[in-house]
């Protein structure tokens, strides 16, 4: 019953996702606004700059010591409860500072649990450039269950750019036209595929 209802709420932020992109954009402008940025994001980053004081020196550490965001903490942990966790809090603050930490639970993660958490807030927040590249990747993960890749490749149209396209219109194709792919998966490729191209 959880799986059926997190693939309920992945396939709404699909549909939100694949309505402003048809209500917003124009036909030769990419599926992303980035000028669609919220405000109060630019002011608390401006805050921030300002409130840190100048003659105190900046500290030197890796992404792996420090995480990113609050959420990414969550995201690094190996329990897979922590991870939904960090992937519901990036998702609720729409926080493109765990995109990174998101798409690495993405590819080491195979607890369809977690993966559809991490597809929802990957989902809500947008590409960010790196996005695309990792959903492709999974998407052609023939080891991951059908329903997974499912979901992977409905997320994966959803944040298509122009520039990526045809790259998707490829991996489509060969989930249509493979011997391998589940029945589901050839249908969602064969719909897709038109939605992709035009």
């Amino acid at each position: 019953m959880t799986r059926k209802t997190n693939i309920l709420r992945l396939l709404c932020a699909l549909t939100l996702v694949f309505s402003w992109s048809v209500l917003s954009a124009d036909p030769g402008d990419s599926m992303v606004d980035e000028s669609a940025q919220p405000a109060e994001t630019t002011e608390a980053i401006d805050t921030a700059t300002e409130t840190q004081p100048e003659a105190q020196p900046q500290e030197t550490q890796t992404t792996e010591t420090k995480p990113a965001s609050e959420c990414s903490a969550d995201l690094r942990s190996d329990s897979p409860q922590e991870q939904i966790r960090g992937a519901k809090c990036a998702a609720e603050k729409k926080d493109e500072k765990a995109v990174p930490d998101l798409i690495h639970v993405l590819k080491n993660q195979d607890q369809p649990s977690v993966l559809t958490e991490v597809l929802i807030a990957l989902a809500v927040i947008g590409e960010t450039g790196e996005t695309t590249s990792a959903l492709m990747e999974k998407a052609g993960d023939t080891s991951l269950k059908p329903a997974d890749r499912y979901i992977v490749v409905a997320t994966l149209v959803a944040l298509r750019t122009d520039a990526q396209k045809a790259q998707i219109q490829s991996l489509l194709s060969d989930l249509e036209g493979s011997d391998a792919s589940d029945a589901l998966l050839k249908d969602l490729a064969s719909k897709l595929k038109p939605l992709v191209g035009g």
